[in-house]
């Protein structure tokens, strides 16, 4: 599973309990997978500090994983086919009407153009 995510995410009760859901059924790798442009100064650490995950991850394996590329859809889609991903987990975003108005959400965007199954999980 490549939990897609980025810097405003955090782990509210609910994706947690979806997430720990995930894990005790299928007892999938979690990729945790951030795309940044490729201008962009973040580092594994810093991505760690921005998740908090708890019991969610106790029983099963993950890894962080960070993708330079100005586009996240493609970002997301390269380290899928890479990495041979079954599932790819977003949450998405409440956003403004202007904010629909003048960009398409990335949530989106990667279920119109993405590789894999897209699991949308509510409530950042």
């Amino acid at each position: 599973i490549a939990l897609a995510y980025d810097e405003a995410m955090e782990m509210n009760p609910l994706v947690e309990s979806r997430l720990k859901m995930l894990v005790d059924i299928f007892k999938p790798h979690i990729y945790f997978l951030r795309v940044v442009p490729v201008d962009g100064h973040v580092s594994i650490p810093d991505t760690i500090e921005s998740i908090n995950y708890h019991a969610a991850l106790v029983s099963t394996a993950y890894s962080f994983h960070l993708v330079k590329n100005d586009d996240v859809t493609e970002g997301i889609n390269q380290f899928v086919l890479e990495n041979q991903v079954d599932l790819v987990v977003m949450m998405p975003r409440e956003h403004t009407f202007f904010q629909r108005l003048f960009h398409e959400p990335k949530t989106r965007n990667m279920a119109f153009h993405g590789n894999q199954v897209l699991m949308a999980i509510p409530g950042v």
